[in-house]
C-alpha cells in the first residue's frame, strides 16, 4: 500500500484500522465536506473526523493520525484537505495498520499547464475531471496558455469562434471549482511572441513585426504603442476572471524582434536592450493596473544573462526546458545568485509525438524538481505543449502528472542521488496509482508506460517529438533526404519493428475490460502510430496494401474521440496530416 505523493514521514503505531464505510467533517470546513462527498458515505452513522486547527503548522501542513478513529491536524482548511486526499487513498484499500502521517511539500507551488492554442481546447467537464486529479495529486495551480484566440474576448468577439474558445462562464465556473480543491487557477496570456493567429487578421496586421518574407508576423511590435494598447484590452478582457496574484505573459520567442520596423532602433541600441523594455512595461502594467504578478518565460534572458539585472524585480522568471539534459541546475543557481524568484517548468514529453516519450520525461521532470528544491525555487511548472496538434489524447499525460506530483511533493532531496532504482521505484508507483484511481482496477498503465517508449526503437533522439511524426511529414512532402543522411531517419526495417511492437501492446490492450476508462482513446493512439510506421513502410516499398482504408476508417474514430472530450476546433490539424498520407499512397 502507497500514498502518492509519498508523504514525508509515517510511523507505524501496530495494530490494524478498518475503515468505516463513512466519515464527515464539521460543517465550517465546507470545502473539506464537499471533497469527502466523493469517496465516502457522509450521512448517517458516518464517523466524526476529529480536525484540530493548530497555527504552529505551516502552508499545506498536517498530521493525520490513524488509531482507532481518524485525527487530522493542520494549520487551516488547506492543509486539512492535503490530509483527506491521502485518507482518500487509504480509504480504498479498505484497512491499514495504525499510523501518522507527518506531511508537508518540498515545493511550493505545484502547477501544471495546459497549452489550448495549439491542438485541443478542452471542454468544461474534461477540465473539471483534471482538477479532480490534481488535487488528488496534492497540485495546487492550473494554467492554461493562450496565445490564440481560445477565450471569449469581450472586445474581440468578431474573431471568436464559440465552438473553439472557452466563454466567461467557462472560467468561472473552472475557477469557482478549483478554488473549491485548493487549487489557483492562473491566467496565463502570451503578449509579445507566438501572436501569429491574432496577427493574421487584417485588422491586427499592423501591429506586428513585418516579416522579411511578406508573411503575416508572429511577434508583437514593441514599437507601436497600439501593439501595447492591444494587449492591455486582452487582459482587460481575461484577467477580471481570474482571482490569482500571478499572470503568466509568456514573452518567449520573439522571433521577428530585430526586423522589420524594429531592425534601425534594434541595430541602434540592441534587440535585447528592447525586448527588456518592453518586458518590463508589461510587468509594470500587470501588477499596477491589474494587481498581479508577472511570470515570463526565461529563453530570451539566458541567451543574454547580463540583461538580468535590468529585469524588473516584480516578476517570476519561468526556467523551462524539456530534454532530460536540460540545464536546470546550471539555471537555477544563477537565478538564486541574483535572488530572482523563480520556477522550475519541465514538460509531459507528449507533444511531437501520439504517445509521448516517458523516459525522456521522467529524467526531465526529476531534474527539475531537484533543481528547484536545492535552489529554493517558488514552483514547479508542469507543461502539456499542444505543438503538432495535440495528437496524444489525455491519457497518455496522466502518468506524468503522478510522476511530477511525486517529485514536486516529497523528493528526499537530503540523500538525493540520481539513480535509475529509484525513478524506477516511483514509476511503479506510479503505474498502481494510475491503474487503481484513474483506470478503475485495469492494468492499463504499464502498457502506457511502454507505448510512450516506442521513440526508443527510432534511430536518434528528437527534440520535442519523435522521428516517426517528422518521417511521416517528410514523406507527405517528398522530403526524404537520400543517402548518408537518410540514416537519421527509419529505414524500412525500425518503421516495422516499431509497428510490431505497438501491435503487441494492442493485442495486450484488447484484452482489458471494454468499460476501461480511457480504453479507446488508448487504443486509438496506438492504431495511429501503427498506421504511420505503415505508411514508411508503404512509401519505401511502392505499396498501398489497403492502408487508405484503415486511415479513413482511423479519422472517424480519432474525430469521434476528440470530440468527446474537447471541442471541435483543432481536430483538423492532425487529421490533415492523415489526408496528406492518404493523397501520397
Amino acid at each position: 500500500m502507497n500514498i502518492l505523493p509519498q508523504p514525508q514521514k509515517i510511523e507505524k503505531l501496530g495494530g490494524e484500522y478498518v475503515f468505516a464505510k463513512g466519515y464527515r467533517v464539521e460543517d465550517t470546513f465546507s470545502r473539506c465536506v464537499s471533497y469527502l462527498k466523493t469517496f465516502a458515505e457522509t450521512d448517517g452513522n458516518a464517523e466524526e473526523i476529529d480536525c484540530i486547527i493548530d497555527n504552529s503548522l505551516k502552508d499545506e501542513e498536517y498530521v493525520l493520525e490513524i488509531n482507532g478513529g481518524v485525527k487530522i491536524t493542520a494549520k487551516d482548511e488547506c492543509g486539512i484537505f492535503r490530509a483527506l486526499s491521502s485518507l482518500k487513498q487509504l480509504i480504498a484499500y479498505e484497512k491499514c495498520e495504525n499510523m501518522k502521517i507527518h506531511d508537508c511539500p518540498d515545493i511550493k507551488k505545484r502547477g501544471l499547464m495546459l497549452d489550448i492554442s495549439r491542438g485541443k481546447v478542452p471542454k468544461l467537464d474534461t477540465l473539471l475531471e483534471i482538477v479532480n486529479i490534481l488535487s488528488d495529486l496534492k497540485y495546487n495551480q492550473l494554467q492554461l496558455y493562450m496565445d490564440g484566440i481560445v477565450f471569449e474576448y469581450v472586445h474581440f468577439k468578431e474573431f471568436v469562434n464559440k465552438d473553439g474558445a472557452l466563454t466567461i462562464d467557462e472560467i468561472k465556473r473552472l475557477s469557482d471549482y478549483c478554488s473549491e480543491r485548493f487549487i489557483e487557477l492562473v491566467p496565463n496570456q502570451n503578449g509579445f511572441g507566438h501572436m501569429e493567429k491574432w496577427l493574421e487578421k487584417p485588422e491586427l496586421t499592423e501591429l506586428g513585426i513585418r516579416r522579411d518574407d511578406g508573411k503575416p508576423g508572429d511577434t508583437l511590435n514593441p514599437l507601436d504603442d497600439r501593439a501595447f494598447e492591444f494587449i492591455d484590452t486582452l487582459y482587460s478582457d481575461l484577467l477580471p476572471y481570474f482571482s490569482s496574484e500571478y499572470v503568466n505573459v509568456g514573452m518567449d520567442e520573439t522571433v521577428s524582434l530585430g526586423m522589420g520596423q524594429t531592425k534601425e532602433y534594434c541595430d541602434k541600441h540592441g534587440k535585447i536592450n528592447l525586448y527588456i523594455e518592453y518586458l518590463n512595461k508589461i510587468i509594470r502594467l500587470t501588477n499596477k493596473k491589474y494587481g498581479k504578478k508577472a511570470m515570463i518565460w526565461d529563453d530570451i534572458l539566458f541567451e543574454h544573462p547580463e540583461c538580468i539585472s535590468k529585469l524588473d524585480k516584480n516578476s517570476v522568471v519561468m526556467d523551462w526546458g524539456y530534454e532530460a539534459e536540460a540545464p536546470f541546475a546550471m539555471r537555477c543557481e544563477f537565478l538564486k545568485e541574483k535572488e530572482l524568484p523563480f520556477y522550475t517548468c519541465p514538460g509531459t514529453s507528449t507533444w511531437g509525438s501520439i504517445t509521448g516519450r516517458f523516459d525522456n520525461m521522467i529524467y526531465n521532470v526529476e531534474s527539475a524538481a531537484v533543481s528547484c528544491i536545492l535552489n529554493g525555487g517558488e514552483g514547479i511548472l508542469l507543461t502539456e505543449w499542444g505543438d503538432g496538434g495535440s495528437a496524444a489524447f489525455s491519457p497518455m499525460c496522466f502518468l506524468p502528472y503522478i510522476f511530477t506530483a511525486c517529485c514536486a511533493w516529497h523528493y528526499n532531496v537530503p540523500k538525493f542521488s540520481i539513480s535509475y532504482s529509484k525513478q524506477e521505484s516511483i514509476v511503479r508507483y506510479c503505474e498502481e496509482y494510475a491503474d487503481k484511481f484513474i483506470f478503475g482496477g485495469n492494468k492499463v498503465s504499464e502498457l502506457l508506460h511502454m507505448m510512450a517508449n516506442y521513440y526508443l526503437l527510432e534511430n536518434l533522439n528528437r527534440f520535442n517529438g519523435t522521428y516517426i511524426i517528422s518521417d511521416t511529414e517528410a514523406w507527405c512532402k517528398d522530403k526524404m533526404p537520400e543517402n548518408d543522411y537518410s540514416r537519421a531517419y527509419l529505414s524500412e526495417e525500425k518503421a516495422d519493428r516499431i509497428k510490431r511492437y505497438m501491435e503487441e501492446i494492442r493485442v495486450s490492450l484488447t484484452k482489458l475490460d471494454k468499460n476501461t476508462p480511457y480504453i479507446d482513446e488508448i487504443i486509438c493512439n496506438c492504431d495511429m502510430v501503427i498506421i504511420m510506421a505503415d505508411f514508411i513502410i508503404a512509401k519505401m516499398r511502392g505499396s498501398d496494401n489497403g492502408l487508405k482504408h484503415r486511415i479513413d476508417e482511423l479519422k472517424v474514430r480519432f474525430e469521434k474521440l476528440w470530440k468527446v472530450r474537447s471541442k471541435s476546433v483543432g481536430c483538423d490539424i492532425f487529421m490533415s496530416k492523415l489526408d496528406e498520407m492518404a493523397e501520397k499512397l
